[in-house]
């Protein structure tokens, strides 16, 4: 399987939206999706569906499973950047 549908343009549009998600502090523990807030799927997607990974980011759904329960369980602190970090794994070259 390759990440975000092997596109480039793809993957910037994710980083571009979880960096503002970032900056304006709308990573919280707990809550998948609600007013603008959520967790590391919730502000991916803009919408909490794990199954939606596979057809929006080409990512396997259990993978974005396992990127919210490691979200959940570290510090808040840690957790602000663990999305960006998830991304990174997933980089190939184009």
């Amino acid at each position: 399987m390759r990440a975000f549908h092997n596109d480039e343009a793809i993957k910037l549009k994710y980083v571009n939206r979880m960096k503002e998600h970032i900056r304006l502090d709308n990573l919280v523990h707990g809550q998948g999706w609600e007013s603008g807030k959520g967790c590391a799927v919730g502000c991916t997607l803009e919408n909490y569906d794990h199954a939606q990974y596979p057809i929006e980011l080409e990512v396997p759904e259990w993978l974005a499973k396992l990127e919210d329960i490691i979200f959940e369980n570290m510090s808040l602190e840690k957790s602000k950047t663990w999305p960006l970090l998830f991304f990174r794994s997933h980089q190939r070259r184009l």
